[in-house]
């Protein structure tokens, strides 16, 4: 795996360098936007460590670039916690967001994490890159990545592709026999009771971070409906 690290922090980029190179990966570490961008051009990555505040130019503005030629997941580093500086990153296409200085194994985690993800959700993205967003919720598709404000809220491969579905069908009632048609899932029936375990997964994440908010409801001899609109932006 091949990991490409932008950041004009020459210690910390050779000390990140050096921990990714003991765990197996290749790295390409660059200082500005344009060695990084000849690295992209030259190089297969699979991942890109970004810094948000570079000398002269800035990691958002960086971050937008590459969203525009490529679909690689990108984890933007910084040492501010500011919240604004979270969402401007997920809006451009960033992935994940850390916080200097951080714990090594955590990156390590959220590299992996990154990484598998973006392999296993590479197939269900449209051609342009997208996000939607609805109030502080960030939800990115390409990556199967949720976000309430600067909190991952983690899904597995099934609830991500039912969230994906209510989020590019709002306010429709979807019975459990097109849920379960999309899904692909043939092994279970409409009567199901799993489809019900899993839209009950999905609740408690959402509203363990928005209890006051009712995103999916049940419909009566229906289905279920998910009634909130995010906005989706190209990224």
């Amino acid at each position: 795996m091949n990991i490409a690290i932008l950041d004009d922090d020459i210690s910390l980029t050779k000390l990140i360098s050096e921990f990714l190179v003991h765990k197996g990966y290749e790295t390409f570490v660059a200082h500005n936007s344009v060695e990084l961008f000849k690295i992209l051009n030259t190089n297969e990555c699979d991942l890109i460590l970004l810094d948000i505040s570079l000398q002269g130019e800035s990691g958002i503005d960086v971050c937008q670039k590459i969203r525009k030629q490529f679909r690689i997941p990108i984890i933007m580093l910084t040492a501010s916690d500011d919240v604004v500086d979270l969402h401007i990153s997920m809006q451009v296409g960033a992935d994940y967001f850390m916080t200097k200085p951080f714990d090594s194994t955590v990156l390590l985690s959220h590299i992996k994490s990154a990484i598998r993800r973006s392999s296993e959700y590479s197939g269900t993205v449209s051609e342009k890159p997208c996000c939607y967003e609805y109030n502080d919720w960030h939800f990115n598709p390409m990556i199967g990545s949720l976000y309430f404000k600067e909190i991952e809220v983690v899904l597995t491969h099934k609830e991500y592709k039912l969230l994906q579905l209510f989020i590019t069908n709002p306010n429709r009632i979807l019975s459990r026999d097109y849920i379960t048609n999309d899904l692909a899932n043939t092994e279970h029936s409409s009567f199901d009771r799993s489809i019900d375990v899993l839209i009950s997964r999905i609740r408690k994440k959402l509203s363990a971070h928005d209890p006051n908010t009712k995103y999916i409801r049940t419909v009566r001899n229906g289905g279920y409906l998910f009634s909130k609109n995010f906005i989706k932006k190209i990224l």
